[in-house]
């Protein structure tokens, strides 16, 4: 992981951890020294501290954005901010916008679902699909962010995980591995994802949804 990104999310860490891993977000938000509002749509605004979201999200929205908004307002603060000083040593991405949004969902996602609650589920469910799913609930987070928050939890495993829906891929995310199958794909029969060693998991209640999670060691076994 880049170095300012790694520090930055330290930083945020021990922020979290000195509000006592606060897991309402809005609470959060005002133990960290920031205003929370609500508005047509979601931002955060530095002059007033003030961190907007939107009226008509769902609880889980305004969840995401809140801990989305959050790491904004963390990170622009400070002389120099962790906001300035990514975007001068990343100034040559291509779009730097996008990056720093990027950078600042991964850093969300860690405000949502700590790393001692993603070990306690590792360490019940392992690496397997039925993780992403006991994550999505316990941190009441849409299963796409707890995806996410899953495959690129240990920057040193090679993983990836999709969710599909009547077969087809919906969402997907990897970290230093390559997944032979990406969005908009038609899925594998799952005897054949099996025999891949991939992990499987049926969502409850959500006809033909299905979650998987592949392991690189599993994979170069087959």
């Amino acid at each position: 992981m880049d170095d300012i990104i790694h520090d930055l999310f330290e930083w945020s860490k021990a922020q979290h951890q000195e509000a006592e891993w606060e897991s309402d977000m809005p609470t959060l938000t005002r133990r960290l020294g920031f205003n929370y509002r609500r508005h047509e749509y979601s931002f955060y605004d530095p002059d007033s501290r003030t961190i907007f979201v939107r009226y008509d999200a769902t609880s889980q929205e305004a969840r995401v954005d809140t801990a989305h908004e959050l790491m904004h307002a963390v990170s622009m603060e400070g002389s120099p901010s962790y906001d300035a000083v990514l975007r001068y040593y990343h100034a040559s991405v291509s779009n730097l916008d996008d990056h720093i949004e990027v950078v600042t969902d991964h850093g969300a996602d860690r405000f949502l679902m700590p790393d001692g609650l993603v070990e306690e589920i590792v360490k019940k469910c392992g690496y397997t699909a039925r993780a992403i799913w006991e994550l999505s609930r316990f941190a009441n987070v849409n299963i796409y962010t707890a995806l996410r928050r899953f495959v690129h939890f240990r920057p040193d495993r090679r993983v990836a995980a999709f969710f599909s829906s009547g077969g087809y891929i919906l969402g997907a995310d990897a970290r230093n591995l390559w997944l032979p199958f990406w969005l908009g794909d038609r899925i594998p029969e799952p005897h054949l994802l099996l025999e891949h060693g991939i992990s499987t998991f049926n969502i409850p209640n959500c006809e033909r949804q299905m979650l998987g999670v592949v392991l690189v060691d599993d994979f170069e076994a087959a």
